[in-house]
């Protein structure tokens, strides 16, 4: 018995050359799935390694999220054949499955990653939270957006994180909580390149310059030419000091407060999620 060859109809086109057939994929991503357990004030590093057939670039990540930021500077070229390795951000203050999306010269892959733990709780209730921690400390607590950059981005993956009309209620929000005086700061890029902003949410009780926080791009060398003072710090040094504040997510999607001691460090601190659980009004 002899067997006749068939060939499909794709292996005649790809021999005529009338059909490039192409199973390769623009590149990979391992692992296909990330699992990650912090805890919703927390944050951590966790690593993707790229590898591709005949290389490629990646040109940038892209998310929903704030929760997931990557660290590494782009563009990353992934030489043909071999493995690159990027570093990426992941906080637990939203908890939940977030999809990121890494693009490349040459596609685009969709990568899962899985935050696992509680989460922040609602913003009223964090809210009540921190406003009882404060009145049983006593002192004046700071509150603090980092980055707030005119309030331009908002996440809608879980209950719509941020927005700029939640910035401006939580002063009156605080209060009728019956939280104690408090400072409200606005530090980083407040505005934007939109000046009007810090001047509108100043009249509700925000400022951009407070004596006791800075914003520094070298904490060691602050941290003695500013003795007394907080230093609010989002770079990646491993620098380890109570008066070195690092925040947890930008943009107006939480606002931190930080519970202080007599001599001006924290000794706490407590996020509220800028939610839809809390007055927004402009």
């Amino acid at each position: 018995m002899f067997s006749v060859w068939r060939p499909s109809i794709l292996g005649l086109l790809a021999l005529a050359g009338l059909a490039a057939v192409d199973t390769t994929t623009p590149f990979s991503v391992r692992p296909e799935l990330l699992r990650v357990e912090v805890a919703p004030t927390a944050a951590m590093q966790r690593h993707l390694t790229l590898s591709s057939t005949n290389g490629t670039t990646l040109l940038a990540m892209t998310t929903e999220c704030p929760c997931i930021t990557m660290t590494t500077s782009t563009p990353v070229v992934i030489p043909a054949g071999q493995t690159t390795r990027v570093t990426l951000r992941i906080t637990g203050a939203l908890a939940g499955l977030k999809m990121v999306h890494l693009r490349t010269t040459t596609g685009s892959v969709a990568v899962p990653i899985h935050i696992h733990g509680a989460g922040l709780g609602s913003g009223t209730a964090e809210l009540a939270r921190a406003v009882a921690a404060a009145r049983e400390a006593g002192g004046r607590p700071l509150v603090l957006i980092h980055n707030l950059r005119a309030g331009v981005k908002t996440c809608h993956c879980d209950a719509g994180l941020g927005g700029l009309g939640r910035v401006n209620a939580l002063p009156m929000a605080w209060r009728a909580a019956d939280g104690p005086a408090a400072d409200f700061v606005l530090g980083g890029d407040a505005d934007g390149g939109r000046p009007g902003t810090v001047q509108a949410l100043a009249e509700v009780g925000w400022t951009t310059a407070s004596p006791r926080l800075r914003t520094t791009q070298q904490p060691a060398d602050d941290l003695t030419a500013f003795p007394g003072v907080l230093l609010l710090y989002d770079g990646v040094d491993a620098i380890q000091n109570r008066r070195v504040v690092r925040p947890l997510l930008d943009g107006g999607m939480i606002a931190q407060v930080l519970i202080l001691n007599a001599d001006g460090t924290p000794v706490r601190e407590l996020l509220i999620p800028l939610d839809d659980s809390l007055p927004s009004g402009m």
